[in-house]
């Protein structure tokens, strides 16, 4: 057997734009920016571009700060691997057990109630105005379609 088939992922099982798709579908950067950006706005006014580009400067210097990290430790675990490889396998496996309840419990809900969210402000400034509660079924509607799209195909 060789090298190559014993360790890592094989060969053409991701492409380069699955990976893409991927990345940028977990980060959401398009609904962070539409739900976040638009709030930010209506309180900065004419500071709005300075702040946009503080935070864009701050984003690429921790983005900067894994990149460097990951030179050291290459591997497809994460930030738990990092801790693991700073802080010993206790701490990275425990981090590791946290990211998944940050990820489940967290961060996923709040992403789909804020795209709901920012689809019924955007729906109302088109003066489209629905109840105040109808931001609960647009954040269902919004994990069943994410859950749909993430169906594997065969």
């Amino acid at each position: 057997m060789s090298k190559e088939s014993s360790y890592g992922l094989k060969r053409g099982v991701v492409t380069f734009w699955e990976l893409v798709f991927q990345s940028l579908s977990f980060t959401a950067p398009g609904i962070a920016a539409l739900a976040t950006l638009s709030g930010a706005v209506a309180f900065a006014y004419g500071s709005a571009p300075l702040s946009v580009i503080l935070a864009a400067l701050g984003v690429a210097s921790a983005a900067y700060a894994v990149y460097e990290f990951s030179l050291k430790v290459a591997s497809s675990g994460g930030y738990y691997r990092y801790i693991e490889r700073g802080f010993g396998p206790r701490v990275g496996a425990w981090s590791g057990w946290l990211y998944i309840l940050y990820a489940g419990v967290a961060a996923t809900p709040f992403i789909y109630l804020e795209t709901a969210l920012a689809v019924q402000y955007g729906l109302s400034e088109l003066g489209i105005n629905l109840p105040s509660w109808s931001w609960f079924p647009l954040g269902i509607a919004d994990a069943l379609l994410a859950l749909v799209l993430t169906l594997p195909r065969h």
